[in-house]
């Protein structure tokens, strides 16, 4: 309400607005007093109302810094390399009923009021997310043995076993210590015989071996141990039974296509023909069955008819060449001795001439 207003009505209307408005010991002030206190406590209310909007603070907090700087901040005059100020006027002291209004509240003008509207939604940024940084664990280098005292041996081709065992540089030495000869013995059994039919004396760098049996399709098995001052053969390690393939041909020429999509895992494929696979049928031959039958896959499946036929054995021959053919049948001692023939052969013909140096 404008101070014109105000000035119209009596003082007792005067105090009934002062009271309304929280003002307490107006009393004994005039009525042009009265009014402009009223005047200014409108005012403040009405700032307080803006202050209490969401997103006001931050900026109403800002601009009242800066009001309160520009109150206090002077203009020094420089003269001659001094600066001067001209000092400061003392400040009217407000009367009792004015001073208790301004500790409630700070004074704010009109014009502030009007910029503290212009900034209440102004709202505090977000901080920025935080970059995910990559620590590498160190987890070590995996250990050279585990010394579990196994012995391993698989068939390499039909007349080559290679074994290897886990044991620690320490355990071998021990188990050294112990022979009557200070060498490990490793022992080759043919199946449903007794007596080995190998016994190789091992070196002591020794963690794997290749052993020459020279029986195709025969089952085999192995002792790692050493013997005894008192007698007798100490067993470390025994293997598991291997069995050597076949040298020869398979006689089944039954050929059979099958599609298998990369993009299914083998165990969804399974579980896809669960209930359809015959006890002891693999994979392969289930999903081949399946596809001639017309199973419907949820996949493409190029189904192939017919017998394989000479023809399309020839062809097959010619694109692997038939001396590929020829060395699969050989095993792999056979393999490294007929290219040392060969290179002799060629190196003799003149066909190939040896490097100088």
């Amino acid at each position: 309400m404008k101070k014109a207003n105000l000035l119209t009505r009596t003082k007792t209307e005067l105090l009934k607005v002062a009271h309304r408005l929280g003002l307490r010991g107006v009393s004994a002030l005039n009525k042009l007093e009265l009014a402009a206190l009223i005047q200014r406590a409108q005012q403040r209310r009405s700032i307080k109302t803006i202050h209490q909007l969401p997103g006001v603070v931050v900026g109403a907090r800002k601009l009242a810094n800066d009001l309160k700087r520009r109150a206090i901040r002077r203009h020094p005059k420089t003269t001659a390399g001094r600066t001067t100020a001209k000092p400061a006027k003392p400040a009217k002291q407000p009367k009792a009923g004015a001073m208790l209004a301004a500790k409630q509240e700070p004074m704010v003008t009109p014009a502030a009021a009007k910029e503290l509207g212009a900034h209440k939604f102004d709202v505090t940024p977000k901080p920025a997310a935080r970059k995910q940084v990559f620590i590498e664990e160190n987890l070590g280098d995996l250990p050279e043995t585990y010394g579990t005292g196994r012995l391993f041996l698989v068939s390499r081709d039909p007349h080559w076993l290679y074994a290897y065992w886990d044991l620690s540089w320490q355990q071998m030495a021990d188990a050294r210590g112990q022979a009557v000869d200070g060498r490990l013995v490793l022992r080759v059994f043919e199946k449903n015989h007794a007596q080995p039919i190998q016994e190789l004396t091992l070196h002591h760098e020794s963690r794997n071996w290749y052993i020459h049996v020279g029986k195709a399709a025969t089952t085999h098995s192995a002792q790692l141990g050493y013997w005894k001052h008192g007698g007798g053969f100490h067993v470390i390690g025994q293997s598991r039974e291997t069995t050597t393939p076949s040298n020869e041909v398979s006689p089944d020429a039954t050929t059979r296509f099958v599609t298998i999509p990369l993009e299914f895992p083998f165990s969804e494929l399974m579980n896809l023909i669960r209930r359809r696979v015959r006890k002891g049928e693999r994979l392969a031959d289930a999903l081949h069955r399946l596809e001639m039958a017309g199973f419907p896959f949820p996949f493409k499946v190029e189904v192939m008819f017919g017998p394989w036929t000479a023809e399309q054995s020839a062809e097959l021959e010619r694109l692997l060449s038939g001396d590929i053919l020829r060395r699969i049948r050989m095993g792999s001692f056979e393999i490294t001795e007929w290219l040392r023939r060969r290179l002799q052969e060629e190196l003799g013909s003149g066909t190939v001439r040896p490097r100088n140096g």
